[in-house]
């Protein structure tokens, strides 16, 4: 049976719970490189072979680094989940392109960022989570699993978030079942359909209202905006911005 050398990046609640659940079968995955801010090292604290672990900040792309360490730790398999930089082909090709990552959207139709108050915006009816190869163009390699969710009438974007988790989980246990099983990774190439890449300042651009006089805008964007923590839809009065939340849901800070 293989046993695959690890090197994990990632960040934030989905990558904890997809390294949490690698961790848990450390008869095939050694973890030996955590490329991660400080919401990963909390899980990799119970590791039983911390020792030999190796860690890097993502804070800096850090990629001669991460290079050097797959090479001296002969690793052999890769895996991002929402780590923040784009990965260069001299990456994946350290691990003889045996590189995936978990893209919490839909391939190729959602591409980039902010997916989720996009998919809410272009009024889908599903929203999925999807595990694919990493490919030198971004979010273009081949899809290996994806789930979807049904998008309610009233999900907000952080409602759609929450939903969303249970299959990012999903699509991942499949992807280590079928490594620890000796199954073949799926490849659907998705290089040549039609899909867009959203771009990180979109985001902000889609959330200014045009006319708050008009109900169906300001109750779609203030569904597709509102995730606390972060600042909801608005529209420009004199007095500046007017803020706009679904009535159904709390108020909140940013």
């Amino acid at each position: 049976m293989t046993k695959y050398r690890v090197a994990f990046l990632g960040q934030k609640r989905i990558a904890e719970k997809c390294l949490k659940l690698l961790l848990q079968k450390s008869d095939i995955f050694s973890l030996e490189l955590l490329v991660c801010d400080q919401s990963l090292e909390m899980v990799c604290s119970e590791y039983s072979s911390a020792d030999s672990l190796e860690q890097l900040s993502n804070k800096e792309r850090n990629e001669p680094a991460i290079v050097d360490k797959i090479h001296k730790k002969q690793i052999n398999l890769l895996i991002s989940v929402q780590h923040p930089w784009i990965l260069s082909k001299e990456v994946i090709d350290a691990v003889s392109e045996f590189a995936f990552n978990l893209h919490n959207a839909k391939l190729p139709e959602y591409k980039g960022h902010g997916t989720i108050s996009h998919a809410l915006l272009n009024g889908e009816s599903r929203y999925y989570s999807t595990l694919h190869w990493l490919a030198e163009k971004v979010d273009l390699g081949d899809v290996a699993y994806e789930q979807p969710v049904a998008i309610e009438d009233k999900d907000t974007a952080f409602s759609l978030y929450e939903k969303s988790l249970p299959n990012c989980v999903s699509v991942f246990k499949q992807f280590v079942d079928s490594l620890s099983n000796g199954a073949a990774i799926p490849r659907k190439d998705i290089s040549s359909l039609p899909g867009t890449f959203y771009g990180k300042d979109e985001i902000f651009e889609r959330k200014v209202i045009a006319d708050l006089n008009d109900n169906q805008e300001v109750a779609l964007k203030a569904r597709a905006f509102y995730f606390p923590g972060f600042e909801p839809a608005y529209g420009l009065t004199r007095q500046g911005k007017q803020h706009v939340i679904p009535d159904y849901c709390s108020s909140y800070d940013w």
